[in-house]
């Protein structure tokens, strides 16, 4: 009986070590750049293989790892906007020759929009927007999400 019940415990501790082709394809696509996609395979493995820990762990440790590369980079964007507009004297009279400014107010009413939909419809209704060209906020839309909303991801 004890000696049953250890090979079952050895069994599954093998099956738990064995890889899943998922989450290696996963793992490869991330290391590529390509981060949606990867990350869809590391999921999809997770959600097909409950009881793997090793799946979950993948998913989970990868979607953190993205998420920190993106929060660096708007962090670090952010700051550097922050210090242009700070500029002044000749620096500033370039940055409006060159038509900085614009650029900024164009930035900032794109941050709004994308932080709106975001709120109104979570990041998979945002998504909607790459679905299709229709999908597309006009202008009018981009200065006023909500019309955005009620149009694409019905809220």
């Amino acid at each position: 009986m004890m000696r049953k019940a250890l090979t079952s415990i050895a069994v599954a501790a093998l099956a738990a070590c064995a890889t899943n082709p998922q989450v290696d394809e996963g793992k490869q696509l991330i290391a590529k750049g390509n981060f949606e996609e990867g990350l869809a395979k590391l999921e999809q493995a997770a959600r097909e293989r409950p009881n793997d820990a090793g799946a979950r762990n993948a998913y989970i440790t990868q979607r953190e790892a993205i998420v920190g590369i993106y929060v660096r980079d708007l962090e670090r964007m952010r700051r550097s906007l922050k210090d242009r507009r700070r500029t002044g004297g000749m620096e500033r009279t370039f940055q409006r020759a060159i038509g900085f400014e614009s650029k900024i107010r164009q930035y900032d009413t794109g941050e709004f929009f994308v932080r709106s939909a975001v709120e109104g419809a979570g990041t998979e209704g945002f998504n909607l927007v790459w679905q299709r060209e229709d999908n597309l906020p006009s202008l009018e839309e981009v200065g006023n999400p909500q019309l955005w909303l009620a149009r694409v991801a019905g809220s």
